[in-house]
């Protein structure tokens, strides 16, 4: 913005001004400087075994299994608002095909924050990357469901 304000020219000087152009910059800078620094963090903290997240063992596996509630709520919503999505094709309601579809990405998101969540508890680990959680959560499951069929 220092290019502007070395311009003799008020109307530009009064519409940096409404605009609140300094404002701006520094909120930019500063959102900048926050996406750099969790760029740098290291976000794995390993918990130890006597902390338990510092909850005793019958609230841990009620947590657990509030958040299997959860994300089973969530797939059963995504499949409902495909199911709707896909009659409201059939009937050329297209308004709201996108946005049962919306909905249904809405919906899976939720599902897998929440199970992100419970595999990390299940670690015993916070900060897991989604690369973990894919190697763990998927690829292993697909391959013993091969390994079952053979």
């Amino acid at each position: 913005m220092g290019f502007f304000k070395k311009t003799g020219n008020k109307a530009v000087k009064e519409g940096l001004r409404i605009v609140a152009a300094d404002q701006l910059k520094q909120g930019l800078d500063a959102n900048l400087g926050i996406i750099k620094g969790a760029m740098r963090y290291n976000l794995r903290k390993h918990i130890p075994e006597s902390d338990h997240f510092s909850m005793d063992t019958a609230r841990y596996i009620e947590i657990q299994k509030s958040f299997k509630k959860i994300v089973f709520l969530f797939i059963f919503l995504f499949f409902f608002a495909i199911l709707y999505s896909i009659i409201n094709v059939f009937q050329h309601d297209w308004k709201l095909v996108f946005l049962s579809l919306s909905f249904s990405v809405l919906c899976l998101a939720f599902g897998f924050r929440y199970h992100f969540w419970l595999y990390q508890m299940k670690r015993k680990m916070l900060g897991c990357t989604f690369q973990e959680w894919v190697r763990d959560e998927v690829k292993v499951r697909f391959n013993q469901g091969a390994k079952k069929a053979k």
